[in-house]
């Protein structure tokens, strides 16, 4: 299992994903309607990602990751013996608190 950073770092770095991101939008116009190439692009760019377009496409829509993690969600919650550990839990939540003070400010207009 890879280890997760901890929340206040995960954090910290934000700021520098909203100015990838901003700087892609303002550079591939195309993105600015379209998640998936928008993912790409800072995939190609901030990492070791170097599939082309379609591979990273058929990738991408071979499973909807979110579903996947939604399904592990469910099945942790009606079968306890699959849950994560404390310390697990422990760090989401630390991470989701950190989230939210994070993204607050935004959703108050």
């Amino acid at each position: 299992m890879i280890e997760q950073r901890p929340a206040q770092e995960m954090i910290a770095n934000k700021p520098t994903i909203e100015a990838r991101v901003k700087l892609i939008l303002e550079q591939v116009p195309q993105t600015k309607g379209d998640d998936v190439l928008l993912i790409y692009h800072y995939l190609r760019r901030h990492s070791q990602v170097k599939l082309s377009f379609h591979q990273f496409k058929d990738l991408f829509f071979c499973v909807a990751f979110e579903s996947i993690t939604r399904a592990r969600r469910r099945i942790q919650k009606l079968n306890p013996n699959l849950k994560p550990t404390k310390r697990v839990i422990h760090k989401r939540d630390n991470l989701e608190a950190a989230n939210r003070a994070y993204y607050r400010p935004l959703g108050e207009f």
